[in-house]
């Protein structure tokens, strides 16, 4: 019992050590990574040495020849990579063991020494497998995304729903840190007129795509700006647990939402479903740290549901779309 609650309480601290941003894991180069992975399957402190041979066996490992493509018919920028690829690399022992040193000097590994004071051994801390989960965890966040052919998707899936192809007045809610030009285009053909509500400001970058005539709104006095009643649909493309905007959580700007659209308009809010669960294997640990890389975009049904109660809309329709989960919330 006593060795659960350890275990807890480091998993714990791990978490916290570990919870920041992927700049945080900037200067991590691919082979410290690829070495501390190697490192976690050996059970026991590994010669610095014999650590080496394994990163430089892994790297040269079997690859497809390159040297029957026909550059002729490759872009220039492909040819450029080709040429990248035929460039033989090596890794020296020098630049492996100043690796080392540095993984060292942030608490990944521990190097163990001998009686002359050379090191003898290299072993894992009890963050390197944190780290790397943390490390993956951000590269799911940031590189799974929703597709331009599922946007189309979900687009004709909505009108389909709604019974209209164009809209009056929409109102964006981007809760998302990363602007998706693709996704905004499509609201903007599907609108008379078009809002967005954000962190950032990302105008310029839809005036140079000929989105000219988009409006910023903001949040004022816990509010947002726009009166009652004046949107035809509230939009969340993303819509993410424990977030917030000038002060104003999720739910919160769902009740704003609800305020701001007409009657018998409608709320639209989109977030992934809970990919159905795996037993055993490595499927199932991949699994895991997609759900605990997307903990905050990640929602049940019954969830989606009691947030549109809760914004006091209660003629609600929701379901999932390969994935994406769609609710439709309408204002009576």
């Amino acid at each position: 019992m006593i060795k659960d609650q350890k275990s807890r309480d480091q998993k714990k601290m791990n978490n916290t050590i570990l919870s920041y941003s992927i700049a945080d894991f900037i200067d991590l180069s691919l082979v410290e990574v690829l070495t501390l992975q190697l490192l976690l399957r050996h059970s026991e402190p590994v010669v610095r040495h014999t650590l080496y041979l394994e990163v430089s066996q892994f790297l040269q490992g079997e690859s497809s020849s390159i040297d029957s493509i026909d550059s002729k018919k490759l872009s220039s920028g492909e040819k450029k990579y080709l040429q990248f690829l035929k460039n033989k690399k090596t890794l020296s022992t020098s630049s492996f063991y100043n690796n080392l040193s540095n993984l060292e000097k942030r608490g990944l590994i521990t190097s163990n020494y001998n009686g002359k004071g050379k090191v003898e051994s290299i072993e894992i801390t009890n963050l390197t497998g944190p780290l790397l989960e943390g490390v993956l965890q951000h590269f799911v966040r940031f590189g799974v995304r929703v597709e331009y052919p599922t946007m189309l998707i979900m687009k004709e899936a909505i009108i389909e729903k709604l019974g209209k192809t164009r809209f009056e007045d929409l109102l964006i809610v981007w809760l998302n840190e990363y602007v998706d030009l693709k996704l905004l285009r499509i609201a903007y053909e599907a609108s008379e007129s078009m809002f967005i509500l954000s962190k950032n400001d990302f105008s310029r970058d839809l005036t140079n795509r000929g989105m000219e005539n988009v409006k910023f709104s903001s949040i004022y006095g816990d509010m947002i700006r726009e009166p009652n009643s004046i949107f035809d649909v509230v939009f969340f493309p993303f819509y993410y647990r424990n977030y917030e905007i000038s002060g104003l959580t999720n739910s919160e700007l769902l009740k704003e939402a609800a305020r701001v659209t007409k009657k018998n308009g409608v709320v639209i809010i989109t977030a992934q479903s809970r990919p159905s669960k795996i037993e055993g294997g490595l499927a199932s640990k991949v699994l895991e740290i997609y759900e605990s890389a997307n903990q905050h975009t990640i929602y049940e049904i019954s969830e989606m549901e009691n947030d549109f109660r809760n914004a006091g809309i209660s003629k609600t329709e929701i379901f999932d779309l390969d994935g994406d989960l769609v609710g439709i919330g309408w204002v009576e």
